[in-house]
């Protein structure tokens, strides 16, 4: 019941990573390529349970109906802001159609704010998830939205 699985480090500090105080419960498959370098929000293993009888069965996960995702990511550290003005809508929400050019947040630096803009090799795209908190602190290369290739690209 419990155990230890694993150790990350974060500025220096060493956090146990422990498994659910729950019987049964096993890491069924580990997600990362590397173990030395995740960034927040990495989904780092699939855990299963053993059911009656001992048969394993692994914990159902989100199916997405696409195969490709691409990442917009953080273009400087700041903090992370979806709205324009805090009693706006948001910029964006999941299942929204955007296209490149399109503003999609704000990122705060020194009381200054840049937008965050959609731009690459995709013209139009789906807002699959928002994975930035709103408020909330974000790093250079912290992934901020997933996106869906629609349209033209």
């Amino acid at each position: 019941v419990g155990g230890r699985v694993g150790r990350i480090r974060q500025l220096y500090r060493d956090f146990e990573l422990w498994l659910p105080e729950k019987r049964g419960v096993f890491v069924a498959k580990l997600l990362v390529d590397s173990p030395w370098e995740v960034e927040y929000g990495t989904v780092l293993m699939r855990l299963g349970e053993r059911g009656e009888g001992g048969t394993e069965a692994e914990v159902e996960l989100e199916k997405r109906e696409h195969s490709e995702v691409f990442w917009l990511r953080a273009k400087m550290d700041g903090i992370f802001y979806r709205r324009p003005k805090p009693d706006q809508p948001p910029f964006v929400e999941q299942g929204q159609r955007i296209r490149r050019g399109d503003t999609v947040g704000l990122i705060e630096v020194m009381k200054t704010f840049y937008p965050v803009v959609f731009e690459g090799e995709l013209e139009e795209a789906e807002v699959g998830e928002v994975v930035a908190e709103d408020g909330r602190e974000i790093q250079l290369g912290q992934r901020i939205l997933a996106l869906i290739p629609r349209g033209g690209g």
